[in-house]
């Protein structure tokens, strides 16, 4: 599986997902104006998720399994961890922490192609 998958997949979510959040905070100026902040701090704080995402990608990668059974376990995987972050980290779970999360994870989770990788066996050049 390409790689790419993984890395769009959580830039997309973050990226959307931060304007999503701020869209019950009022006006054009301000979503504009606090975007940057909640992105980087989304950003931050999406890095030891993203890093166990990773993981799994990795293993996934290691076997022969269905893209489909591998795309339904990386979108689980992900809700999961976009539910437990602002739990580990807050202690508390909130429908504004993780709402605005889910709806990109889930849509890119299922509509981004995942792609087999191809993967180059290189022969010896042989004799000079």
């Amino acid at each position: 599986m390409k790689w790419s998958y993984a890395f769009l997949n959580w830039l997309i979510t973050i990226y959307i997902g931060s304007c999503i959040a701020l869209i019950p905070n009022g006006t054009f100026e301000k979503i504009v104006g606090d975007y940057t902040f909640v992105f980087i701090f989304s950003l931050i704080f999406s890095v030891p998720g993203f890093f166990i995402y990773i993981l799994v990608f990795y293993i996934l990668n290691l076997f022969p399994v269905n893209i489909y059974l591998a795309k339904s376990i990386l979108i689980i995987v992900s809700m999961v961890l976009i539910l437990s972050t602002p739990w580990l980290i807050f202690h508390e779970i909130d429908y504004r922490a993780f709402v605005p999360y889910f709806i990109p994870a889930l849509i890119c989770g299922i509509f981004l192609p995942l792609r087999k990788s191809s993967k180059t066996t290189y022969s010896s050049p042989g004799p000079m």
